[in-house]
């Protein structure tokens, strides 16, 4: 039984009396000049915005496309400053990505595929389907995808979770001092309890925004929107606008920078008719040095669905992409939250945009991307222009993700479909893929060519994988070669299994080994999981090739991985190995890991760090959606348009 009566009355009283705090002065607690709040004398831009250009993935100071190293970048190095990474090793957080060692440049298939892997993996979905029926297209051709056949449940059980997840968790969060495992629990349990529940964690989350820690304060801030409680829509509208009684939650003084732009973020994630209003006044009240809030604003309205938008907020998007003032960033993240909208009528704006060669680089990069979402086979003008730009633009990245839209909207529509716009969307991807227009074209190619024929009929899969197969044997570049072998993994090509598995086995290079396990799990190789394992196991083994190794285990639904991981996180020692683990085990979703997670969180003798991550990993496991909270956010972004607050959410655990 959930322990919840015992506590409600006791937490909800201390949310109400912090809510009720008289707001202090903050120079008495910093010694700096007092600045009223956003209702008493208009809005406070005193945290300054990142003004430099996006960073590369990596932290460092290179600047992005089209900007001169000189420029001012801001960057995760820069911690203690206005928008550097402020949370430093929080357990929330993970210390390391998918990213493999080989990527050189942010033009790599990886980073896209890091964004968008969560909805094209799914992988908790395979917990209820089985890899092969008798009815699939691999029995009838041999080749292709396999169809799925409902089978008994490995994902826990809302029983389960109420049973086992959600008492560990308050507990952690009842008993817990430091902030790792405050942060971790209570992110945890606003993606994870029962929708009964909510108004417990609702209480948690409250009290944790006066937290003296800002890693607490801004997951308490972000599992509001993640809980989806309409109750949360009050307290992150005040956050948001950095009111009175916004200041009177976090304890007095300004609303953190950071607090607010997650607090934009759970507007959106609440999806409440209430959200778009707080969310358009953001961005018509604050100045363009306030960035980090007003691109998570925009980012926030593409989460809201079509029931709480309104025309109003649609037709603001569109005059701000046409205000050639805004600022560069801030304007490249409109594009993609109108993709996301899916109004059709966008797209001769966007076509636009992307052919205006005046206007900035990363907001013709979101018009290419937008218009994959939004574009179909019949807006023949739209296609020609990305088929241009794919052979003729002058900026790699828009480049390929040309190539990305073009598969998008070609593989839109009845799979039987076939027309000549089709017919030249699939021929460009297959030149692209072995005889690109551009150097660097290959591997975009081939995972474009996947996403596009995946969707379509079996001929055009079966075109694709020869392609495919072929420029795997021929490639020599790992980066290359590994994004045709997770191209091939996607259209289940079983017939590239023996030259996957062979390169797994025989090569050395991590970074290819890591997405050769990717697509092994994607075809289905049981074969496999024995060697896949082992690398796993190994103490030696680097944290991102661990989550990839982890990511393939899970596809293959392998039995005896889940004791694995759980052991080699009780054993870790190191926070980015730790992260890799509770990634991994969260996203496998696999019940039979709650006994050892919960057993290690509630170790005192464990590390801190290795309680905090089985933490994460429990809200990952127990999430209440089939995708991870923050999978819409990453997906169909543009990642080159870079500002600190996007860059926290994409490594959030």
């Amino acid at each position: 039984m959930l322990h919840l009566t015992s506590r409600r009355t006791v937490v909800a009283s201390l949310a109400v009396a912090l809510s009720l705090l008289a707001i202090s002065a903050d120079s008495w607690a910093h010694g700096g000049k007092y600045t009223a709040p956003s209702d008493a004398a208009g809005p406070n831009s005193s945290s300054g915005g990142a003004v430099g250009p996006p960073t590369n993935p990596d932290g460092s100071s290179a600047a992005g496309p089209g900007v001169g190293n000189s420029g001012r970048a801001t960057t995760r190095a820069t911690a203690g400053t206005s928008r550097g990474n402020t949370r430093g090793n929080t357990g929330r957080r993970g210390a390391v990505t998918g990213s493999p060692e080989f990527v050189t440049g942010f033009e790599g298939w990886e980073f896209w595929w890091e964004a968008n892997r969560d909805e094209l993996l799914n992988l908790k979905s395979r917990l209820t389907a089985s890899r092969t029926t008798s009815g699939s297209l691999i029995f009838l051709t041999g080749r292709g995808r396999d169809g799925d056949v409902e089978t008994g449940s490995r994902r826990a059980s809302r029983d389960r979770v109420d049973r086992a997840v959600t008492p560990t968790l308050q507990g952690m969060l009842e008993a817990a001092t430091d902030r790792d495992i405050l942060d971790s629990s209570i992110l945890a349990l606003g993606r994870s309890v029962s929708p009964e529940h909510t108004d417990l964690v609702l209480a948690d989350a409250l009290a944790l925004l006066s937290h003296d820690e800002l890693s607490v304060q801004t997951s308490a801030a972000l599992s509001l929107g993640v809980l989806g409680d309409p109750a949360a829509l009050a307290p992150l509208r005040d956050l948001l606008a950095d009111t009175s009684h916004g200041r009177q939650l976090v304890g007095g003084g300004p609303v953190p920078w950071l607090v607010r732009s997650f607090a934009a973020l759970g507007l959106g994630l609440l999806d409440d008719a209430g959200s778009e209003a707080p969310l358009l006044a953001a961005l018509d009240s604050l100045p363009d040095s306030e960035r980090d809030i007003k691109v998570c604003s925009i980012v926030a309205l593409g989460l809201l669905g079509d029931a709480q938008r309104t025309g109003e907020g649609h037709a603001r998007l569109r005059g701000l992409l046409l205000d050639r003032r805004l600022d560069d960033v801030i304007k490249s993240h409109i594009p993609t939250t109108l993709g996301k909208h899916g109004d059709i009528s966008d797209v001769p704006l966007l076509s636009q945009i992307l052919a205006d060669r005046d206007t900035s680089v990363w907001v013709r990069q979101s018009a290419a991307i937008a218009l994959g979402r939004l574009a179909t086979v019949d807006q023949v003008d739209a296609v020609d222009q990305l088929l241009a730009e794919v052979t003729d633009g002058k900026d790699p990245q828009t480049r390929r993700f040309a190539m990305i839209a073009l598969a998008r909207i070609g593989a839109s529509g009845p799979a039987d479909q076939a027309t000549e716009t089709h017919d030249r969307i699939e021929s460009s991807l297959l030149n692209e893929t072995t005889k690109p227009s551009h150097a660097g074209h290959e591997s975009w190619g081939g995972l474009a060519l996947s996403l596009f024929a995946r969707q379509r009929g079996v001929e055009v899969q079966g075109r694709a994988i020869d392609r495919l197969l072929r420029a795997y044997q021929d490639e020599k570049d790992p980066s290359h070669r590994a994004a045709f072998a997770v191209s091939l993994g996607l259209l289940k090509a079983k017939e590239a299994i023996p030259f996957v598995a062979s390169d797994f086995r025989e090569r050395k290079d991590r970074g290819f080994k890591g997405y050769a396990a990717v697509a092994l799990g994607l075809l289905g190789d049981d074969a496999s999981a024995r060697a896949m394992r082992a690398e796993c196991e190994r103490r030696s083994t680097s944290p991102g090739y661990r989550l990839q190794l982890a990511t393939g285990l899970g596809l293959l639904q392998d039995e005896d991985s889940v004791d694995v991981l759980v052991d080699s996180l009780r054993d870790a020692q190191t926070l980015g190995v730790s992260s890799a683990l509770a990634q991994a085990l969260g996203l496998i979703g696999d019940e039979r890991a709650i006994e050892g997670l919960t057993r290690l969180a509630n170790d005192e003798t464990q590390a801190t760090a290795a309680r905090a991550f089985a933490c994460v990993s429990l809200g990952l496991l127990a999430e209440r959606t089939a995708l991870p909270w923050n999978a819409p956010i990453k997906a169909g972004s543009n990642y080159r348009a870079r500002v600190p607050a996007l860059d926290e959410v994409f490594d959030i655990l």
